[in-house]
């Protein structure tokens, strides 16, 4: 995981499995991300292989700071279990990288 600050949102880039072993370095990275309480923090998922259910409780966790805070952008293993869990309606789902940059920088 990589948190890059050069941007006015922050964006946290994650890659390979969220699961149990890796969702307490999300957990980090994201509350370093918010520590500086940014507008907007873009999470790209797109590099995600499994999100279970321990990295949906850390972004459930991190949506409750602001309903619109969180842009993520993601695949398919990332989107569907948001889908069916109902946690995708805690933040803004994004189809690229480039969207997602473009709604953050609206909201200023």
């Amino acid at each position: 995981m990589q948190l890059d600050t050069d941007t006015a949102s922050p964006v946290v880039t994650v890659t390979g499995e969220v699961d149990v072993t890796s969702a307490p370095m999300l957990d980090r990275v994201l509350r370093d991300a918010l520590h500086t309480s940014p507008r907007t923090v873009v999470i790209d998922m797109t590099g995600v292989s499994f999100l279970g259910s321990a990295g949906i409780t850390v972004l459930a966790a991190a949506a409750q700071h602001s309903p619109e805070l969180l842009r993520i952008v993601g695949s398919y293993p990332v989107s569907r279990p948001l889908e069916i869990t109902g946690a995708d309606v805690l933040f803004a789902m994004c189809d690229s990288l480039p969207a997602a940059m473009n709604q953050a920088n609206a909201l200023g």
